[in-house]
């Protein structure tokens, strides 16, 4: 986007401008999670574009929208007669950023959420994939809340938990047989710091809904 006015009293604000749509698209991007702390650093205006140049690209997202439904709405891809189903979650301050019935935002992680809708895609996704804005940013071990939530996502039906926030990577878990990545780093971000270079690109290979590989 490039409309909005930056919210007061947060030290950075992000905004790219919709150009960075035309990037993803050539990467072939295919779905992208907007729950974060920077999503709504330039209000409902910013928000309001993403959400249509993304789509107008054929861009799936998934953890932001007008309102709390829309932010909780999944991501549906169809691929090779499979059916896979993404949301996506912040836990990150600041807590006004957290869409509501009339509100704008990001989808909150708390666990009724993320049960209910895990469970409610379940009945109709062949891979249900759940991430999470999470942590404590350049902290290389994961917090007991993350491992929990991970843990529990897994058990309420999810396939393969996916984190990020930090910005340096976390431990990698398979729990009951599924992939928790507690943070993938930064894969691509403007820093100048040296302590956040190393990311990973993650391919995780299924076999119907069961995990064979992780590279």
């Amino acid at each position: 986007s490039t409309r909005g006015t930056a919210v007061e009293n947060k030290k950075f604000t992000l905004r790219a401008g919709p150009i960075a749509v035309a990037a993803l698209k050539e990467a072939d991007f295919r779905v992208v999670t907007l729950a974060n702390n920077h999503m709504m650093d330039f209000g409902p205006l910013a928000l309001e574009d993403t959400l249509a140049n993304l789509g107008e690209s054929g861009i799936l997202s998934t953890g932001a929208g007008m309102n709390l439904d829309d932010a909780r709405t999944p991501a549906i891809v169809k691929i090779k007669g499979k059916t896979i189903a993404f949301l996506a979650y912040s836990l990150t301050f600041p807590l006004e950023f957290f869409a509501s019935a009339g509100r704008p935002g990001t989808a909150p992680g708390y666990a009724d959420f993320v049960k209910a809708d895990i469970e409610k895609v379940r009945s109709h996704a062949d891979l249900v994939v759940v991430s999470f804005h999470w942590g404590a940013e350049l902290l290389t071990a994961a917090k007991d809340y993350q491992i929990e939530l991970g843990h529990q996502a897994i058990d309420w039906g999810a396939d393969l938990v996916l984190g990020s926030h930090p910005h340096v990577l976390q431990e990698l878990e398979v729990y009951k047989g599924h992939l928790i990545a507690y943070s993938l780093g930064n894969f691509v971000f403007g820093s100048e710091s040296n302590r956040t270079n190393w990311s990973m690109i993650l391919l995780s290979t299924f076999k119907g809904n069961t995990l064979v590989k992780v590279e």
